[in-house]
């Protein structure tokens, strides 16, 4: 019988951790959730919007970024899941952390 590996836990660096500055679409809502009709002078005022995003780089190709917010590691799933174009990104900045004992 052959013994299975242990899986690669996130803490393995598997998934590093980044933060990621992106810009994203903007619409109007009503409140709801729902897009709304608007008037023209608001209309006027909508624009693009920055996104600052801090998660687990799952996987990074040419053209887009997949980030992770959470990791749960006894059930081996991911949560928070964004793909993000790469054409979109304005800076990704992979994080490091130093223990202070």
């Amino acid at each position: 019988m052959t013994k299975k590996k242990p899986a690669k836990k996130l803490r393995d660096n598997k998934f590093p951790l980044v933060h990621v500055s992106w810009v994203d679409s903007c619409e109007q809502c009503d409140g709801s959730g729902r897009n709304a009709e608007i008037e023209y002078d608001t209309l006027k005022t909508l624009e693009p919007q920055v996104i600052s995003q801090v998660g687990h780089l799952i996987k990074e190709t040419g053209e887009f970024v997949t980030i992770a917010g959470a990791w749960k590691e006894r059930l081996r799933l991911a949560d928070y899941v964004i793909c993000i174009p790469k054409c979109s990104i304005k800076d990704i900045n992979h994080l490091t952390f130093t223990r202070s004992d």
